[in-house]
C-alpha cells in the first residue's frame, strides 16, 4: 500500500484525504460519545468517592454504628504535694470518669536481685561446670480443682519458639458470646496472656477470647486444659509449675560467657532473669518487679549467691482505697480508663490527679462531617450547573457533566432537607441549630455558635448523641441509595457498571471502525493507483500515435 502512495499524484492523494475525512465522521462521532461517557463515568466515580467519605464521617456520629467515634476527650493535670516531686504521670482515655483522685504512695515495687560471690575476673575461665537452671528444675506440673467447666489440666511442650508459662497461678475466664462459649487466660497480675490462636492456621499467639470446642485444648505455652461438654461462665484458677530451662556451664566459660548464656536462654513467662556483671560479681535481677515475679533458679555450679534486694509490691492509695500492684508502671486497672505510672521519686509522696473532660474529639468528629458535607454539595452544584458565558454580543452556555441529571439535584435537595429537619427524639435538642450548627446564604454548613455547641456537649452530651443519631441516620438512608449497602448495590455502582458496558461496546465499535477505515483507505489508494496507471498508459499511447502520424505527415 505504501508503494502506491509514494507513486500517486498529489491530486489523487488530496482526493483520498478528503474522502477519508468524510469516511471518518462516524468514527469521530463514536469517539465524542466515548469521551462523553468517560467524563460521565469519572464524574460518577468522583461522586461516589466523596459520598463514601461523607457517609464514613456521618456514620462515626451514629452511636449504633460499628465505626462510632463521637466521644468526649479527656485531659489531666497532676498537682504533687511537693512541687519538686513528680510522683506520677497519667494518661486518661475517653472512658475515664472526670474527677479528682488523691494518690498517696507508701512504697514502690522492687525487683528480686541476687549477687554471686566475687570471682577471679570477667574474662578468665572460672573452671565451673554443671547445669544452671532458670525458672524450674526440669519437671513441669499443674494442679486444678475440677469444676463443671474445666475437668482437668495438664502439661505439654511449649510450641514453636513461644516461652513456657512461668510458675504462678493463672485464671481461666469463661464467658458466653452470642450463644458461643469462649475462654481466655490471665496471669496472676490480671493481665491477658497470649495463647495459641485456635481459629487461625498460622500458629500465632492471641490474647483474644477463644472458642471452646470441647475436649482438651493445648494453649501452646506448656499448659493443656480439658473442658467439659457443658462449660459455664466463670473463672477457674490453675496452679502451674514450669519445667524451666537448663543452661549448661563449661569449665572454659568466663563470667561474661555465663552472663551471656543466661540472657540468651529461653525463659519462662513472668519469671525472666537478667544477668549483669558488677565488680566481678554475677548480678541476677528479676525482669519484673513484685512478689509474683521472684526469681526461680538453681545454682548448680556453685557461684554462691546472696540476697541483695527482695521483691516487693507497690503500695499506695487512691481516694483512701488501698492498692497493691506488682509494678510501678502501666497500671491500667487502678483508676478506670486511666493508665498510671508511679515515678521514681513517688515513695512517701502524694499528689492530686485531676481528670478533666474536653470536647475536642467530639468537635473534630462533627467538623469532619461538616467538611465532607460541604464538599459533596459544592461538587454536585458545580457538576449540575449550566453556566452562561458572554463574549461581546455572543452568548454561549457550558454544561456540567451532571447537568440535567435530576437524580443528583434530588440528592442535593434531600441532603439539605435531612440536615435541616427537626427530629423528635429522647433528648433536649430537636435540630442542629440548637447546638450551634447552621447553613449560611452560600449553602455552606458551619459551626456558627461555638459557645452553644460547647455548652451542649458539656451539659447534655446524651441529648447531642440522640440528636445526631436521628439526623445522621436519615442522611445515611439518603446516601445509601447511592452508595449501596452490604446486601445491594446503590445507584452509583449500577450506573458505573452501565458506563463500563457502554465503554466496552463503543471501544469495540471504534476498533472495528478503525480496521474498516484502514481497509477503506487501502481500497481508495489501490483504485486511484489503477486509474493513474490507466491515465499514464493512455498518455503514453497518445504520445506514440502522435509520433507515428507526425512522422508520416513529414514525408508528404
Amino acid at each position: 500500500m505504501s508503494s502506491y502512495v509514494g507513486s500517486l499524484d498529489s491530486n489523487y492523494v488530496n482526493l483520498i484525504s478528503n474522502l477519508m475525512t468524510i469516511e471518518r465522521q462516524p468514527l469521530e462521532r463514536m469517539e465524542t460519545r466515548r469521551d462523553t461517557i468517560s467524563l460521565q463515568r469519572n464524574t460518577y466515580s468522583d461522586s461516589r468517592t466523596k459520598l463514601d467519605a461523607l457517609q464514613d464521617s456521618l456514620q462515626a456520629l451514629i452511636s449504633t454504628d460499628a465505626f462510632y467515634n463521637f466521644e468526649m476527650g479527656r485531659s489531666s493535670n497532676i498537682i504533687p504535694s511537693d512541687p519538686d516531686a513528680t510522683v506520677l504521670t497519667a494518661s486518661p482515655s475517653s472512658t475515664a470518669v472526670p474527677g479528682k483522685y488523691s494518690v498517696e504512695v507508701t512504697q514502690l515495687a522492687l525487683a528480686d536481685r541476687d549477687a554471686s560471690s566475687i570471682q577471679a575476673g570477667t574474662d578468665v575461665p572460672l573452671r565451673y561446670s554443671g547445669d544452671f537452671w532458670l525458672g524450674g528444675n526440669g519437671t513441669a506440673s499443674v494442679s486444678v480443682i475440677p469444676d463443671s467447666t474445666i475437668t482437668a489440666a495438664g502439661t505439654s511442650a511449649a510450641l514453636n519458639d513461644w516461652s513456657e508459662l512461668g510458675t504462678n497461678s493463672y485464671d481461666v475466664e469463661v464467658a458466653e458470646f452470642d450463644g458461643v462459649m469462649k475462654f481466655r487466660l490471665k496471669d496472676v497480675d490480671g493481665n491477658k496472656v497470649g495463647i495459641k490462636n485456635l481459629s487461625s492456621g498460622d500458629e500465632s499467639l492471641t490474647t483474644s477470647w477463644q472458642e471452646i470446642t470441647g475436649g482438651t485444648i493445648d494453649t501452646g505455652r506448656g499448659l493443656t486444659l480439658t473442658f467439659s461438654g457443658t462449660p459455664s461462665s466463670g473463672t477457674t484458677s490453675v496452679e502451674y509449675t514450669a519445667a524451666g530451662t537448663s543452661v549448661s556451664i563449661e569449665e572454659s566459660d568466663t563470667l561474661v560467657d555465663i552472663a551471656s548464656k543466661i540472657n540468651n536462654a529461653g525463659q519462662s513467662f513472668g519469671r525472666e532473669i537478667e544477668a549483669t556483671i558488677v565488680d566481678n560479681q554475677l548480678l541476677l535481677s528479676a525482669a519484673n518487679t513484685g512478689t509474683n515475679h521472684t526469681m526461680i533458679y538453681s545454682d548448680g555450679i556453685g557461684l554462691g549467691f546472696t540476697d541483695l534486694q527482695s521483691a516487693r509490691n507497690a503500695s499506695f492509695s487512691v481516694n483512701g482505697i488501698s492498692i497493691t500492684r506488682s509494678s510501678n508502671e502501666n497500671l491500667t486497672n487502678v483508676i478506670s480508663g486511666v493508665t498510671l505510672n508511679l515515678a521514681s521519686d513517688a515513695e512517701g509522696q502524694s499528689a492530686v490527679l485531676n481528670v478533666l473532660s474536653n470536647d475536642e474529639p467530639a468537635r473534630e468528629a462533627i467538623q469532619a462531617f461538616i467538611d465532607n458535607f460541604n464538599e459533596v454539595q459544592k461538587y454536585i452544584a458545580a457538576k449540575t450547573a449550566i453556566t452562561k458565558n458572554t463574549d461581546g454580543d455572543k452568548t454561549t452556555y457550558s454544561r456540567g457533566a451532571l447537568a440535567g441529571d435530576i437524580v443528583f439535584n434530588d440528592l442535593r435537595s434531600n441532603l439539605f432537607t435531612s440536615l435541616l429537619t427537626s427530629h423528635d427524639n429522647e433528648g433536649a435538642y430537636n435540630n442542629l441549630r440548637e447546638i450551634g450548627i447552621t447553613i449560611n446564604d452560600s449553602l455552606e454548613v458551619s459551626i456558627t455558635d461555638s459557645d452553644a455547641l460547647a455548652e451542649a456537649l458539656s451539659k447534655d452530651f446524651d441529648s447531642v448523641v440522640s440528636l445526631l443519631d436521628n439526623v445522621m441516620s436519615q442522611l445515611d438512608t439518603v446516601i445509601s441509595r447511592f452508595t449501596g449497602s452490604e446486601t445491594s448495590d446503590g445507584y452509583l455502582e449500577n450506573a458505573l457498571d452501565t458506563f463500563d458496558d457502554q465503554l466496552k461496546d463503543i471501544n469495540t465499535d471504534i476498533e472495528q471502525k478503525n480496521d474498516w477505515l484502514l481497509d477503506r483507505e487501502a481500497y481508495y489508494i489501490k483504485q486511484f493507483a489503477e486509474v493513474q496507471a490507466q491515465m499514464l498508459s493512455l498518455q503514453y499511447m497518445q504520445q506514440q500515435w502522435s509520433s507515428i502520424y507526425g512522422s508520416k505527415n513529414g514525408y508528404y
